[in-house]
């Protein structure tokens, strides 16, 4: 795949964001079925998904579901949430649990019901007949071919797959995963690997990386956010260019191993925000750009230039779109990746 410079795409960039959002050409696809859009518009809730068609102006590719993580029987139940989306016509993104909710996300070994614990405990294949069944799942309910993402966002502290410190558990977990749910009769899963942008201090994610014969695509997850100090949507989409860790890392490691980029999530910020992509500080707290176009459109622009195989829209909570929600950043989705006529594409909602 092409691949643009972190120089000159900053140039590029920066040209793109003196133009005004309309000057901007509509994709490939935005008469029908944008083929690089994917949503998640919340839990089970396909009925969202032609709102946000509509609001855009063009219907995702992908759209995004979770398994239920509480425990490994709910993980594994037959029917939720894959019944909910049969029919709809939308490429499913299946969020799998790598543990459930039963192991906290602390990292400390010697904790038996930590996450480190429970990744150690994956490594060595006991959990392998989960995935196999959730495998058998998945296919039974009509979805050979998916795309398959656990163990997301594992540089973080919040998830029970919180994996400072176990970076070798987590990869082999990660393998014994990939193995298994390959090995199940039917299966045309696309596996992805991500993080969540910025240096969360758990060393070289390279270490992370589970090797290329089990990971198929590369990303990250993007937020409109920052912690403190929000510098404004233009220095801040810089900041995510550049720092460690961020997208300009993405394009370099996904290119050394040849691998598609993906935006597994990507959408508006949270907590004290400014009104419209202006600068914002808030001593202690989570801080963004709010209703933010200017800094959805520079996202499209490095979303088209390198190329993103698949970037799904974080339409819920304080990012959603449609209504009186998020107008600014309704309005430039609808531009740059739906029918700038404001016409409207239906999906399939029997």
């Amino acid at each position: 795949m092409a691949r643009t410079s972190g120089a000159t795409l900053l140039a590029v960039l920066a040209v793109a964001a003196s133009l005004t959002i309309m000057a901007d050409p509509a994709p490939a696809g935005a008469s029908g079925t944008n083929p690089v859009l994917g949503v998640y518009a919340g839990a089970a809730y396909p009925a969202a998904v032609p709102a946000f068609t509509k609001t855009v102006g063009t219907q995702p590719r992908f759209a995004m579901d979770f398994l239920l993580g509480t425990t490994w029987h709910t993980i594994t139940q037959r029917l939720w949430p894959y019944a909910k989306w049969k029919g709809k016509g939308y490429t499913m993104i299946w969020g799998v649990n790598m543990l459930p909710d039963t192991y906290s996300p602390n990292t400390d070994a010697r904790e038996p019901r930590g996450s480190c614990f429970g990744l150690t405990q994956g490594a060595t294949g006991v959990f392998d007949h989960y995935f196999r069944t959730v495998a058998a799942n998945i296919v039974r309910a009509g979805f050979p071919v998916s795309v398959i993402r656990f163990g997301w966002e594992f540089n973080g502290n919040w998830f029970p797959w919180s994996a400072k410190g176990c970076a070798s558990a987590y990869v082999r977990y990660f393998d014994n995963i990939v193995t298994t749910m390959r090995s199940v009769p039917g299966t045309h899963f696309t596996f992805e690997w991500n993080p969540t942008r910025g240096d969360l201090g758990v060393g070289a994610l390279s270490q992370y990386y589970p090797g290329d014969h089990y990971v198929d695509d590369v990303g990250l997850d993007v937020y409109d956010l920052e912690q403190q100090d929000y510098p404004g949507a233009t220095a801040e989409f810089t900041h995510m260019l550049t720092q460690r860790d961020g997208m300009d890392w993405l394009v370099s490691f996904a290119n050394a191993h040849s691998k598609a980029i993906v935006l597994p999530e990507w959408g508006l910020g949270w907590g004290d925000c400014s009104a419209s992509g202006q600068p914002t500080s808030v001593s202690g707290q989570q801080v963004c750009g709010g209703d933010d176009a200017t800094w959805v459109n520079l996202m499209a622009t490095w979303i088209a230039a390198h190329n993103v195989a698949e970037a799904t829209y974080w339409d819920f909570g304080t990012s959603v779109v449609g209504g009186r929600h998020n107008p600014l950043t309704a309005k430039t989705l609808a531009t740059r990746f739906g029918r700038p006529d404001g016409g409207t594409t239906t999906a399939t909602t029997s």
